[in-house]
């Protein structure tokens, strides 16, 4: 899956939208209907695909210039249920938070202004967030997030086929 040239913002809702087959004005919503139920972790879940999904491949043609059957969605791998997924995101989530707790709140106060503070803290940081450990570990819980989303539009819609078909 890649971000797409279409874009709006980031390309990472009509990237997805590319790769699931769908409009991505669907897409769309659904992730700004999450931001607002969350409480903003939408926005987060956007902006860590913003950065962990590679760019668009140079020379690839637009969605509109790729023949229908080859934009056929590759089939889905089994998905667990909603609540299993989002559980194991939030332990990669309380996993990576713990780690940057760690390293920021293990940054002494210094005797100078609470300036220096905060740059100590936003350098070490910064020094964390660069481990491969961590960027494992973001990659991890992006892939978590994608699998709990998909999970959960997932029975989503096997609830409204049943609901509807009764």
């Amino acid at each position: 899956m890649r971000r797409s040239r279409e874009r709006v913002l980031g390309g990472v809702c009509a990237g997805v939208a590319e790769h699931l087959g769908v409009d991505a004005l669907p897409v769309r919503l659904a992730v700004v209907l999450i931001a607002l139920v969350t409480g903003g972790f939408g926005v987060l879940a956007y902006l860590l695909a913003w950065v962990l999904l590679p760019p668009p491949a140079e020379g690839a043609a637009p969605p509109a210039e790729i023949p229908a059957t080859a934009r056929t969605p590759a089939p889905r791998p089994a998905v667990p249920a909603p609540g299993a997924a989002w559980r194991a995101v939030g332990g990669e989530v309380r996993t990576l938070a713990g780690g940057v707790r760690a390293a920021v709140g293990g940054v002494p106060r210094t005797a100078g202004s609470p300036l220096d503070t905060a740059d100590a803290a936003a350098t070490a940081l910064g020094e964390h967030l660069r481990t491969p450990e961590v960027g494992a570990g973001l990659r991890r819980t992006a892939q978590g997030l994608a699998t709990a989303v998909t999970a959960t539009v997932d029975e989503a819609a096997r609830r409204a086929r049943r609901d509807g078909g009764a």
